[in-house]
Parts: structure tokens; C-alpha cells; sequence
């Protein structure tokens, strides 16, 4: 068995939550009633549904869920049949990989016949079908009757851009490909996608609900907020603040970071390693040259480096940074100007 899979569960177990308690409230203060509305549109029309009534994971639901994983994880074989799931993944998406992940976890913890993975919500009309969207995953759990839920998944890393403010807006985080933005990703799950099993239609669509049960839709994000380096700036209001661990930087700022922990470790990640960060120690001199010689091609996929830096530190884990290249730096800016 490989070791990249148990650190891969170890992500899923141990990454904290994006969104909080908070986060509805937080939303209605950033959008427009006309987004609000927008949303409202792309829910099967004449349904009742109440978007405001969708919300975070249960913490103590969650840690339910996780004991019973990690109950099922000590049979013999168990590791072995994580593996071979995750190398059955034909994609080299991360999202993908990590649905495939959530996916385990659910069977190992519920057994899989409580569990559907990418429940259509559909309606006939006079021209065919319309297909309104998917639930990623709706799922029973004994430990919690009368209750049927409904998760939307996603794994995030967000880099946040410092604008002299106390604290980070949803607007400022923004993805490593400069295009997907927090204040429009987070808004869209809890209206759209989370408020799809909350109408009549896509509650029908649930294979297994009775009449009495109640649907509870969650925002299953996991992931990293990265602020820039020496930045003050705090986490985002309606956000966990223990997802702000991570830092980013230009590749001058690297260096001098380096110049100040001369003995620190480098491991620059591929993409299907962010979860993992399973790849080889490197030296500065061996990762300056990997990243300098790959600067233009990041420049051209507007990309980011994303790197795991070892301070040599008893004291200090080991740390996550993504380095930013000059162009993506100047279309990011642009981006949350607009």
C-alpha cells in the first residue's frame, strides 16, 4: 500500500471546514437582492424552497462520522481497499479525487447502500426533459433518524490578496488559476446547488426519502486560505478562522525567505499531491531551479506554484505557500477591481 493514501484520508480527517456558523449571515450581507433573485432561477420554478435554511457541517455529526471511519479503518485489508479506490479514479482533477475520497469515507462509515453519490433532479416538460442539476451526495445515517442529508463537496485553496484591511473580504480570495473567486463559488453553493434539495422537486428526486423526513443541506468544503506573506490581515468574516494557514508569495519573496532559513526543505506539489504532498525533498538551489526554469510555462497556464516548505524547526510544521508569478499577480488585481 502506498503511504500517499492515508495521507490523502488524513486531509479529509484532519483539514478544517471553509464555511462556519456564520456564513449565511455573512452572504446575505454581500450579495444584491437581484443576485438572490438570479439564483432563485435556476431552482425548478413554482417550487417551495428556503435557501437560507441550508448551512455548515454539524461538527458533532462529523465527529460521529469520523469515529466510525476510523473504527472500520483497523480491519484487516482496509487500507488496501482505500488504495485501489483511489487508483480506480480515472481523472486528474482534484475535485475529482476528491469526491472519490468523500466517497469512501461515507461507504466505510455507513455502508453503501445509504449512500448516493450524484443524484439528478429532473422534470419532464413539453419539450423533453430539463435537468435542473445534481446533489453531489444524499445520504441516511442510523445515528440520526428522521433525517436525510444532503452535501455539496468541494476541496478550496484560495489565495488572498492583502488591500490594507483588517480583514480579508470573500472577494479577495481568489483560486490559483485566478478565476474562481470565494464571494462568487460560496454564494452560488448555498443558493443554488445546496437549495436544490430544498425544493419539492429535488426532494422528490431522493431515492430513499419518506414523507415525514427531514432534508438537511451542507457545505462540505475543505481546504486552505493563503494570505501574503507578512500580511496582518485576518480570516474573512463568516469563515473559519483556522482555515487561514497558508502563505503566498512572489518568487523575489521566496528568495529572500530563503536567504533567512537556509537549511529549510522543498517540496514543490503537483497537482493530484496538494492533498498529500507526497513528492521529493528538495534544496532551495534544486527548487530555485526547478521553478525558474518553469516560470514562463506557469505565466502562460496563469498558474501558481504550490510548494510545502520544511523550516528545520522543531517547533514549526511543515508550511504551505503558493508562489505567484507576475501575470497572474496583475489579472488577479483586475479581477476583484471589477
Amino acid at each position: 500500500m502506498k503511504k500517499s493514501v492515508c495521507k490523502d484520508f488524513e486531509f479529509l480527517l484532519n483539514c478544517p471546514f471553509f464555511f462556519s456558523a456564520n456564513s449565511l449571515k455573512t452572504i446575505q450581507k454581500i450579495i444584491s437582492q437581484e443576485e438572490c433573485s438570479h439564483f432563485q432561477t435556476k431552482l425548478p420554478e413554482g417550487a417551495s424552497h428556503a435557501p437560507w435554511s441550508c448551512s455548515a457541517i454539524d461538527p458533532d455529526h462529523w465527529q460521529s462520522l469520523k469515529r466510525r471511519f476510523l473504527e472500520k479503518s483497523e480491519e484487516s485489508g482496509f487500507w488496501t481497499r482505500a488504495q485501489n479506490h483511489i487508483d480506480a479514479i480515472q481523472s486528474g482533477r482534484l475535485g475529482i479525487r476528491y469526491e472519490g475520497m468523500v466517497q469512501f469515507f461515507l461507504d466505510q462509515a455507513l455502508g453503501p447502500s445509504n449512500v448516493f453519490f450524484h443524484v439528478p433532479v429532473r422534470q419532464k416538460n413539453s419539450v423533453g426533459v430539463q435537468t435542473w442539476g445534481e446533489m453531489d451526495v444524499v445520504f441516511r445515517d442510523s445515528e440520526f433518524p428522521g433525517i436525510v442529508f444532503h452535501w455539496e463537496l468541494s476541496a478550496k485553496f484560495y489565495l488572498c490578496l492583502d488591500l490594507g484591511l483588517p480583514m480579508f473580504r470573500w472577494r479577495d480570495c481568489v483560486g490559483p488559476s485566478a478565476v474562481d473567486r470565494l464571494d462568487l463559488k460560496g454564494p452560488k453553493m448555498f443558493l443554488q446547488q445546496m437549495a436544490l434539495s430544498k425544493t419539492a422537486m429535488g426532494r422528490a428526486c431522493i431515492p430513499f426519502i419518506s414523507e415525514v423526513e427531514e432534508v438537511r443541506s451542507q457545505a462540505f468544503t475543505q481546504g486552505i486560505l493563503f494570505k501574503q506573506l507578512n500580511s496582518q490581515s485576518e480570516a474573512p468574516e463568516g469563515l473559519n478562522i483556522d482555515v487561514l494557514r497558508g502563505q503566498w508569495c512572489s518568487l523575489e519573496d521566496l528568495q529572500t525567505l530563503s536567504k533567512e532559513h537556509p537549511e529549510a526543505t522543498v517540496k514543490i506539489l503537483r497537482r493530484l499531491q496538494w492533498f498529500n504532498a507526497e513528492e521529493a525533498i528538495l534544496a532551495w538551489a534544486e527548487a530555485f531551479d526547478f521553478l525558474k526554469g518553469n516560470e514562463t510555462i506557469f505565466e502562460e497556464r496563469n498558474e501558481c506554484f504550490h510548494l510545502e516548505i520544511q523550516l528545520n524547526d522543531a517547533t514549526c510544521s511543515a508550511q504551505r505557500v503558493f508562489v505567484v508569478t507576475k501575470k497572474w499577480l496583475s489579472k488577479t488585481q483586475t479581477s476583484i477591481e471589477i
